[in-house]
């Protein structure tokens, strides 16, 4: 049941894909994650580093699933975005190789959980970049 839920939600026609491709699309960041569902009013949330890491795997996996490893986003311009979420994601690495959010809201200070989001967001990148 996992992996269905999984497949489906890696396929470029889902609604929820298109849904969060167009938001990102609107407010694409690599430095913060900019709350793309807005949910706590228009400036997103009050600390830009809360869900970050999650924030990487939705914009990896939704980007992944639509299958460009560029993107445009409202303003016109084009981002090589799997270089620059990659760039970002092993730029925070620490020291002994394991990824931990400062701000700990939704267990992101935990490093088990930081650094498996980081890997995933990595490997969607990989994955993209490797795609015939």
């Amino acid at each position: 049941e996992l992996l269905r839920y999984i497949g489906e939600y890696s396929r470029h026609d889902n609604p929820t894909v298109s849904k969060a491709y167009r938001a990102i699309q609107a407010h694409y960041a690599v430095r913060e994650n900019p709350d793309l569902t807005k949910r706590y009013g228009p400036a997103g949330f009050l600390k830009k580093d809360s869900g970050l890491y999650y924030y990487y795997v939705t914009v990896a996996r939704t980007l992944g699933a639509v299958g460009r490893p560029e993107l445009k986003t409202d303003d016109g311009r084009v981002h090589d975005w799997t270089r620059e979420l990659s760039d970002r994601v092993l730029m925070l690495r620490g020291k002994d190789g394991l990824w931990t959010n400062a701000n700990v809201r939704w267990w992101e200070g935990d490093p088990v959980l930081a650094t498996s989001f980081a890997m995933l967001a990595l490997t969607a990148c990989r994955d993209l970049r490797r795609a015939p």
